[in-house]
């Protein structure tokens, strides 16, 4: 999900078309929720951003699939040698955003957003399946 409209700086330089939320963090001890938005010139950036990311995850699994293999192929030892997983993991995105902004709001209706956050957790962690909103 993203937000598509056209954004001018202060001084009237583009700060891009395509806007999406990348860190949300909710705080609710002072009933307050900090976005992050972060803008592109448009959406082809973003999604330069996400083949980045897929590449990243296709060499995770497939090092857990070589890993998991009992016998490997000469040339599946040679690729298994050359995925190494703490480098894979020290890989840096290239970040194609033109900058980021940070938004803060009060949280007006604390309680059903807290009902929401609970739902899904039960509906979605399965440790927490069998547990009742109290």
């Amino acid at each position: 999900m993203a937000m598509k409209v056209k954004l001018l700086g202060e001084n009237g330089q583009s700060i891009g078309t395509y806007h999406r939320i990348s860190k949300l963090e909710y705080d609710f001890d002072t009933n307050q929720v900090h976005i992050k938005i972060d803008h592109y010139a448009n959406e082809s950036y973003r999604e330069k951003e996400k083949k980045q990311k897929q590449k990243i995850e296709n060499k995770k699994k497939r090092y857990q699939e070589l890993f998991s293999k009992k016998d490997l192929t000469e040339k599946e030892k040679l690729e298994f040698l050359a995925l190494n997983p703490q480098q894979i993991e020290s890989i840096d995105i290239m970040k194609t955003c033109i900058c980021s902004s940070k938004y803060t709001f009060f949280i007006e209706d604390e309680i059903e957003l807290l009902k929401d956050v609970y739902k899904a957790l039960i509906e979605k962690i399965n440790i927490f399946q069998n547990a009742k909103e109290v």
